[in-house]
């Protein structure tokens, strides 16, 4: 999408973050990425996750995935209040899509090429224990759930401290001008 070069899934691999205590969210932070989806998303693959062996019930667990209707783009679930899913299609089969998931405060939201699909209260504990965060996979003590065969990442971006976005929004298409904020 942007520059020279994407990363390639094929079906059994992806991208694993390790752990690291400067990824210990425990305010506000956002991950997005673009998605290229050649096809129709295939129900129950992961895009992106964080599961920590103290996981879902005090606020630490949250993934993005596809969802098993294929009406409902994607399903978020963030800090134990169950799963929320998108309603229509809002994704772009071959084509690229940009996808934001950001806790801003007490409530977790969803932009899916720049409109908020989902907007929910969370809790608001750490996303702390040693776990990696992944990339095209869920990685439980087994990695499983790989995003389907041909699809790519790009510009894959993880802000700690910050929720950048308070309403919908033009993903950038470019880099020129792009700049870090938080940490």
């Amino acid at each position: 999408k942007l520059g020279e070069t994407s990363v390639a899934l094929n079906g059994s691999n992806g991208l694993k973050v390790p752990w690291h205590s400067s990824l210990q969210f425990n305010a506000d932070f956002t991950v997005e990425m673009w998605v290229y989806c050649p096809a129709s998303l295939t129900t129950g693959r992961r895009f992106a996750s964080h599961w920590p062996d103290h996981h879902y019930n005090n606020g630490g667990q949250w993934f993005i995935r596809t969802t098993s209707d294929e009406a409902d783009a994607y399903v978020m679930a963030f800090g134990g209040v169950g799963d929320h899913s998108t309603s229509g299609e809002y994704y772009n089969t071959n084509a690229w899509n940009h996808i934001a998931v950001q806790r801003d405060s007490s409530n977790i939201t969803v932009y899916i090429n720049g409109t908020q699909r989902i907007d929910q209260g969370c809790r608001t504990g750490t996303t702390g224990s040693q776990q990696d965060i992944t990339f095209g996979f869920y990685n439980p003590p087994a990695p499983t759930e790989f995003t389907a065969t041909g699809h790519y990442f790009d510009e894959i971006r993880i802000s700690k401290g910050i929720a950048r976005y308070t309403s919908n929004f033009t993903p950038v298409t470019d880099t020129v001008g792009s700049s870090a904020t938080g940490s």
